[in-house]
């Protein structure tokens, strides 16, 4: 066997595989088996059969695809799941063609220019320092952040976040003092200069412990998705797809298809459905745990051939404005409350006034996903009421109304109905609202959109405006056609 086509027997194995999987070119099996008669007439070397061919094929699929993941939503509509972690695995992590532009810590621009995702204020100042990569590898020596680490000339500080800058590693840090021993059991006690007086007490990072002694980073991904047709004809046929891109990596690149990765697909199950299994997954994936064995989950880096750990944390949601403003829970550009990012708006009387028209144009209040969440909670807590109507108020006041949350509404107020007309009933309203209230209590995590609750991520403030629709298909379509539009 030639070892440089492994997992392949030989180049030609090699060549007739990727022959067969040109996204653009598909191949079909009378041709495949010309193509193999043609080699074989022409002494071409290593030709196999058409069936040995099929047989390597399916035991690469097994060994080295991407496993499809059967999934169910908790509305009842099945779909299929790639698995996310194998997909940045193989494209990125292990590929030495794609592993050296990865990026894993934020980056100061010399110019101040912000031109790649890593130059971004989320990155270098507001996202949460937990999610960021931990740790800052020396030449085999791990440095972590919340950790105590000794500088040459001999002071100590705490790393809180990893930046580079002119190509080189510096770390935001806390300096520390050490004060003379005061315990015998104690060589000295540590004073934070900083109001986290509780600081000391995340040290050492427990990350530290889960990575092994191999290195420890975090890929970013934006997970976005929208309806598109099922069909090769212009017979519209709605189904629900998904896609990730590896936010680590150059936006070069980021606009290849080859980077743009399918993840999953439905005609029933929507986005906020579909995002539950993947965010369950990733979050899993967060504490570097395999399903079956529990164990570190690691990758070999295709730079230094070493094994390294990481995380996948969801960066951003890129879909168009209707799916941006599903998966913050808002009502839609027809509300009274148009925007998923401010509270700009007002009843249709107000907008028809010079002072609620002009208002229009200026930003109010910004959104967050904990008050959007809390709105949702509260129109849940009153659908335990069993009376709709204070529900559709409470959305038209706010502009918030959460499809995926909204079927859990309607099945409250449908489950007090059924309690309260039953012929064995014998409870209060009373009783049947703490009942219900107890049953959203307990089943928190299925009710409530899992986009609103997922860390690092914040649907009203990671949802890039879409200027294909808002722009080009909006303001520009609009103009282009009152000036090319002959008057009457």
């Amino acid at each position: 066997k030639n070892s440089d086509y492994f997992p392949y027997d030989s180049k030609t194995m090699f060549l007739l595989n990727t022959l067969d999987n040109l996204a653009r070119l598909c191949v079909s099996n009378s041709l495949m088996r010309v193509f193999l008669l043609v080699l074989k007439e022409c002494g071409g070397r290593d030709v196999p059969s058409f069936d040995r061919l099929c047989a390597v094929q399916k035991t690469l699929h097994a060994s080295c695809g991407v496993p499809t993941v059967p999934c169910e939503s908790a509305f009842g509509n099945v779909f299929y799941l790639n698995d996310p972690w194998t997909i940045v695995v193989q494209v990125d992590w292990a590929n030495p063609a794609i592993c050296k532009f990865l990026r894993v810590y934020p980056k100061i621009p010399e110019d101040g220019v912000i031109r790649e995702v890593w130059h971004a204020a989320k990155w270098r100042c507001t996202m949460s320092l937990d999610l960021l990569s931990p740790m800052f590898d020396a030449g085999g020596r791990h440095f972590y952040v919340n950790e105590v680490a000794e500088l040459q000339d001999g002071r100590k500080v705490i790393p809180l976040r990893w930046v580079t800058f002119k190509g080189n590693v510096y770390a935001d840090a806390m300096l520390v003092e050490t004060r003379p021993q005061v315990c015998h059991l104690l060589r000295g006690t540590i004073s934070v200069r900083s109001n986290q007086i509780h600081h000391p007490a995340r040290m050492p990072n427990p990350k530290c412990e889960i990575a092994g002694g191999d290195p420890l980073y975090t890929s970013f991904v934006d997970y976005f998705g929208d309806d598109v047709s099922g069909n090769h004809s212009k017979s519209w046929n709605k189904h629900y797809n998904a896609y990730m891109t590896h936010q680590n990596l150059p936006r070069k690149l980021l606009q290849q298809e080859f980077h743009v990765h399918f993840i999953s697909s439905s005609p029933n199950a929507s986005i906020p459905e579909q995002y539950v299994e993947f965010k369950a997954v990733v979050e899993y994936g967060i504490y570097f745990l395999c399903f079956c064995t529990r164990e570190p989950v690691r990758v070999c880096d295709a730079l230094t051939k070493e094994t390294t750990c990481f995380s996948i944390v969801p960066h951003g949601g890129p879909s168009d404005n209707p799916m941006q403003s599903e998966i913050c829970g808002h009502i839609g550009a027809k509300g009274n409350y148009p925007c998923r990012k401010c509270e700009v708006g007002g009843t249709q009387a107000t907008k028809r006034e010079n002072d609620g028209f002009h208002a229009l144009f200026e930003a109010e209040n910004p959104r967050s996903k904990e008050a959007i969440l809390a709105k949702l909670e509260k129109q849940v807590r009153l659908a335990c009421h069993g009376v709709a109507k204070p529900i559709g108020e409470s959305q038209t006041a706010s502009g918030i109304k959460d499809t995926y949350t909204q079927h859990w509404i309607q099945y409250l107020l449908g489950h007090f109905y059924e309690i309260k007309s039953s012929p064995q009933n014998t409870k209060s309203d009373a009783d049947i609202e703490r009942e219900l209230v107890q049953w959203t209590i307990n089943n928190r995590d299925l009710i409530y959109n899992s986009f609103l609750t997922t860390k690092g991520f914040d649907s009203t403030k990671d949802t890039p405006v879409e200027i294909l629709h808002t722009i080009l298909l909006g303001i520009v379509k609009y103009i282009w056609h009152g000036s090319h539009t002959r008057l009457p």
